[in-house]
């Protein structure tokens, strides 16, 4: 048998093998030696066929065919080819190969987003470099932090590096410097800092409202008169209180920072500066303005309470909950508290001393996370906003897409709901619009205007105020805030003597309505309006918007059913460059797009019915989720830098980095769930394709898997059959402590 032959034979079954290993890079190494030993059988018999030691008479050419068939064979069966045929997922293979080769090349950054609202951390995968890396952005220089392999990182923050706040949409160059080598420039996608006011407080018989803008470092306040201050103010305010004792103070907590402020209202000036907390989230001050209650997500997650006359904070009560809002019941002992994670209402008894904390009543469990939560004037009541309440527990958690926009009151004495108001009901299965233009997702509530037992609504998805009556069932009245541009309002609050105001984080201002004129007057904070943000938060003639499920532009942890399949929602900040979408399993569907997800689902199966019927609207909600950064992670002030190098030396010697590769941590492709998981562990009929899915944000991840039941611990115990999700088998509890340590960083 001539040479050319046997050269050409190995040539063509070695590139089988590498054709599989592009294709699928998480195929096993067993397959790829199968093919070669297949081909060098077929070669062998083909020589000893041709030296007449067999009758069977083969031509040279079927050296070359035997081995190639074989080894087509083994990929349609075992490979990539054979899921994609099964599965016509072939135009989405190509799209996620397109993906691999873009983030294959060298030098790779992510996230792809670079905002100028919060601190952020950044990863960069080198073509194994392990000297000395230096990022410039805009003439600040920050060093990277190397965690081997190739990979680094390095922290970045707006507030310290005089990054624009207020800056056009575009990209940033951002320069690599490798020690004495050769620099080399990417590109990021800014996602600019703009006055955001979502919630706001008032006194109304002062005539004074105040409201703070997280992206913007901003406070503002409103008085009856008309007039509006700003003023600057430490990193990352997340809310803002009128002093209910010194009516012309305001506490201002801060988010980036463990700092709340106390500010003169007429001046901007800070009078008194506590520590805190890091990770604060939500502050409630008690009525007789003598002590605060903050909620924080931080590596743990609890409340903390603060001596406002002392001015002194007591040690953070870590709690088995992620406290969202709150606020204080019958007294300064009592405090209401809803999880967001949980969708639960919980009532805490405060030590006298303000150091510890207790359940004094059985969780009351919503259905839905609250949306915000108001204490009426006499302490009586606790009022919540939500997408849905239901009691027992299992009518929503395994329900429909179903969407309750409404309105609850909790009677503090009997610690039960006392009466549900609900502005509106959508269901996903409705057979065409049901034309709904009012009362659709609602959010902040205030006190009626100096009428006892009513209450103001904002509806975002709807752009409307109402009020109800809460001692009498009586039609709400709404009113319309779309004539002066008000889509999407979050926050409202009462000025007294008539007058109202609200707050609109998207149209980045306000509106106050002056009673005398019967109008609302718009301010605008000077930022452009977003088409692609209205339509998130605007909801359809259907009842619903994207942001009924995904809580302000990300998740509201909540369980939902889009008919073949349930799951929690997932997370939407921070995704830019991690498609393929809607990754736990949807048969047959994996959309490398937005703009797919949000056409084939949103308007198409669960018939949307935008208003309007604008062009285009899912490329233009499809670009403003891009533009979405992912929120700050506690652990990067925390972690230790040894302790993640080893953590990724064994996320890289456990396997997980052949589909989880950095920078994003997804390799964009897609496996059999039958192959990847046992049957007892989650596996369906008929066996669908699973995406790799980022690791970024794991730590936000309330579940884990396609079916969203596993904590991170058991995903690192689960690997049957053996060595298919990695294989951490070997690893101590320290090396696992470490891996998992890792995880949660990213």
């Amino acid at each position: 048998m001539s040479r050319r032959i046997t050269r050409n034979t190995i040539l063509l079954a070695l590139a089988a093998a590498v054709f599989a290993a592009l294709v699928d890079p998480g195929i096993r190494l067993l397959w790829l030696a199968g093919i070669l030993i297949l081909a060098l059988g077929a070669l062998s018999l083909a020589a000893r066929t041709e030296k007449g030691k067999r009758r069977l008479e083969l031509v040279p050419t079927a050296a070359v065919a035997i081995p190639l068939f074989l080894a087509v064979v083994i990929l349609v069966v075992q490979g990539t080819p054979g899921r994609f045929a099964r599965s016509e997922g072939w135009e989405t293979h190509v799209q996620q190969s397109a993906h691999r080769v873009y983030w294959n090349s060298r030098p790779a950054i992510a996230p792809s987003v670079i905002a100028g609202s919060h601190p952020q951390r950044f990863y960069v995968q080198t073509a194994g470099f392990e000297g000395e890396l230096t990022v410039e952005i805009i003439g600040v220089r920050h060093p990277a932090t190397g965690l081997g392999e190739g990979l680094f990182y390095f922290d970045f923050n707006p507030a310290k590096t005089g990054f624009p706040m207020v800056e056009s949409d575009g990209e940033v160059p951002v320069t690599l410097e490798y020690g004495s080598g050769k620099p080399r420039t990417v590109s990021l996608r800014v996602a600019p800092a703009r006055p955001a006011p979502r919630w706001i407080d008032s006194d109304p018989e002062q005539g004074v409202a105040v409201s703070a803008s997280f992206p913007t470092d901003q406070v503002f306040v409103l008085w009856r008169d008309g007039t509006v201050q700003f003023f600057p103010t430490a990193d990352g305010p997340v809310d803002a209180r009128v002093d209910p004792v010194d009516t012309a103070t305001a506490w201002i907590l801060h988010g980036n920072v463990p700092e709340l402020q106390q500010v003169d209202l007429n001046s901007g000036k800070v009078k008194e500066t506590m520590e805190i907390v890091p990770g604060a989230k939500r502050i409630a001050i008690s009525p007789e303005g003598e002590r605060a209650a903050i909620a924080f997500e931080h590596v743990e997650s609890g409340v903390q309470i603060v001596d406002l006359e002392a001015g002194t904070a007591q040690p953070p009560i870590a709690l088995e909950f992620t406290p969202d809002w709150l606020v204080f019941g019958e007294s300064d002992l009592d405090l209401v508290v809803s999880g967001l994670r949980d969708q639960t209402l919980r009532r805490l008894r405060i030590s006298k001393t303000g150091d510890s904390v207790e359940e004094s009543q059985e969780a009351l469990w919503l259905g839905r996370p609250a949306r915000f939560l108001l204490r009426d004037q006499w302490g009586g009541s606790v009022f919540l906003t939500s997408s849905g309440y239901s009691s027992p527990p299992t009518e929503l958690k395994n329900g429909n897409h179903l969407i309750q926009h409404r309105i609850v009151q909790i009677d503090l004495e009997k610690w039960t709901v006392d009466s549900v108001i609900e502005t509106s009901r959508s269901t996903g299965k409705q057979l065409a619009s049901v034309g709904r233009d009012s009362g659709l997702d609602p959010m902040g509530l205030a006190q009626g205007p100096g009428v006892a037992n009513t209450i103001l609504a904002v509806f975002s998805g709807s752009g409307d105020v109402g009020e109800f009556a809460t001692d009498r069932p009586t039609p709400p009245k709404f009113q319309s805030l779309a004539d002066v541009g008000l889509f999407n309002p979050h926050g409202v609050a009462s000025l007294g003597q008539g007058m109202q105001v609200v707050a609109d984080p998207v149209f980045g201002g306000f509106a106050i309505r002056v009673p005398r004129e019967k109008r609302w007057q718009p301010v605008r904070l000077g930022r452009a309006v977003d088409p692609g943000e209205v339509f998130f938060y605007q909801a359809t003639r259907g009842g619903f918007s994207c942001q009924s499920c995904h809580l302000h532009g990300d998740s509201d942890f909540a369980h939902h059913n889009l008919g073949a399949i349930s799951g929690t929602t997932g997370l939407t900040a921070g995704i830019d460059r991690t498609a393929p979408f809607f990754r736990f399993g949807y048969p047959g569907k994996h959309y490398n797009r937005i703009a797919d997800v949000h056409s084939a689902l949103a308007l198409d199966q669960l018939l949307g019915y935008p208003r309007g019927q604008p062009e285009n609207v899912s490329g233009l909600v499809e670009d403003w989720m891009l533009r979405q950064p992912r929120p700050k992670n506690p652990r990067w002030e925390t972690a230790d830098p040894e302790q993640l190098r080893r953590g990724y030396g064994l996320f890289q010697k456990g396997g997980c980095a052949v589909c989880h590769p950095p920078p994003l941590f997804t390799n964009h492709s897609q496996h059999l769930e039958s192959w990847l998981f046992n049957p007892k562990v989650g596996a369906r009929q008929p066996d669908p394709l699973l995406d790799v899915p980022s690791l970024l944000q794991t730590w936000r991840q309330p579940e884990y898997f396609h079916h969203r039941e596993f904590d991170l611990d058991t995903v690192l115990e689960v690997s049957v059959p053996p060595n298919r999700h990695g294989d951490v088998s070997g690893f101590s509890e320290e090396e696992l402590a470490d891996l998992k340590e890792f995880l949660l960083s990213l």
